[in-house]
């Protein structure tokens, strides 16, 4: 079993015999709401925290900065045509990964939105997508029944697997 014990304002410490230390536990300290006025279909934020994606179901995404408990918007890529499935921000916060019905995935710079590379290969939406290791390759599966492994220096795929 695990012990919580409140420690004031929105923190707690858990603690337990196979830890080996006590682990401080942070609440959110906000709720942030209208990101999108119909919804979203996906969300990814950095490891830091600082930076959150969104994609809406209203075929638009945007990176968001969050400072205080306030969300500013930082960029709203375009390019994608149709709905987009996913957002995944690579290991070093600074890229993204984004994949949708238009069977392609891109890579975008989140300071200004600008799509480095798009990925062509699949011949139907791409419903996932994942980056292996620290980015230098990706993983992604379509609804064309294949998976393949790309290669994101030269946006080629590496394999295809059916």
């Amino acid at each position: 079993w695990i012990e919580f014990q409140r420690l004031g304002g929105k923190q707690a410490q858990a603690t337990h015999e196979s830890l080996p230390t006590t682990i401080t536990i942070h609440a959110p300290t906000s709720t942030i709401t209208g990101l999108h006025p119909r919804g979203y279909t996906y969300l990814d934020t950095t490891f830091s925290g600082s930076l959150f994606a969104s994609c809406g179901v209203d075929a638009t995404l945007k990176v968001w900065e969050v400072r205080s408990g306030k969300q500013h918007l930082r960029c709203q890529p375009e390019g994608h045509v149709g709905d987009l499935y996913g957002v995944r921000f690579f290991p070093s916060g600074k890229v993204m990964l984004t994949h949708g019905a238009d069977s392609t995935l891109r890579i975008w710079d989140c300071t200004d939105g600008w799509c480095g590379a798009t990925l062509k290969g699949h011949d139907g939406g791409v419903l996932s997508a994942d980056f292996i290791d620290r980015g230098r390759n990706l993983v992604s599966g379509g609804r064309d029944g294949t998976i393949r492994l790309w290669d994101c220096s030269t946006s080629t795929t590496i394999r295809s697997f059916q």
